[in-house]
């Protein structure tokens, strides 16, 4: 659980939430993460897929088109 995403959404709750702000939240997500790198994947490629998927999380959540 990350307070400081709940933070910086907490604000968008009440109004429409843009596309860059699920980008920027996302972002905000994996600052605060530390993963290793294994046969699976690399910590990068797991950081990176982190983002997208929290970002298309919340674009479907909010129903926003973005990919």
């Amino acid at each position: 659980r990350s307070l400081d995403i709940e933070d910086f959404l907490v604000d968008y709750f009440q109004t429409a939430l843009a596309p860059d702000v699920c980008a920027e939240a996302a972002h905000l997500a994996v600052q605060d993460l530390s993963t290793i790198s294994d046969s699976r994947g690399s910590a990068e490629y797991r950081l990176e897929m982190t983002r997208v998927v929290l970002r298309r999380a919340l674009s479907a959540l909010f129903s926003l088109d973005q990919k």
